[in-house]
């Protein structure tokens, strides 16, 4: 799915230029010029990128709660409830 869009490093056919790149996508500052990169406002922008700006390119996908966190890397057992996004200011969403 998002090999469609980003080039993934290491996976075969992800190359496509429509999004950036997704190596080194924990080092970078912000998700989407928007949110400050954590893994809760990280599972936010993957479910939700037009909620964030609806000016994106990235469309919103379906992704269940299950698979974003797979997506996203979070462990298994963290609640959704305790991954509180936040904005720029550190202030939650």
């Amino acid at each position: 799915m998002c090999g469609a869009c980003h080039a993934i490093p290491g996976v075969h056919g992800a190359n496509a230029t429509v999004g950036p790149p997704l190596d080194r996508i924990a080092a970078r500052m912000y998700l989407g010029g928007h949110l400050t990169n954590t893994p809760a406002n990280m599972m936010k922008w993957i479910q939700h990128p037009q909620a964030i700006d609806p000016k994106n390119a990235m469309p919103e996908l379906g992704v269940t709660n299950q698979d974003v966190k797979d997506i996203a890397g979070v462990p298994v057992h963290a609640p959704m409830s305790l991954l509180r996004p936040t904005n720029r200011r550190g202030t939650v969403r």
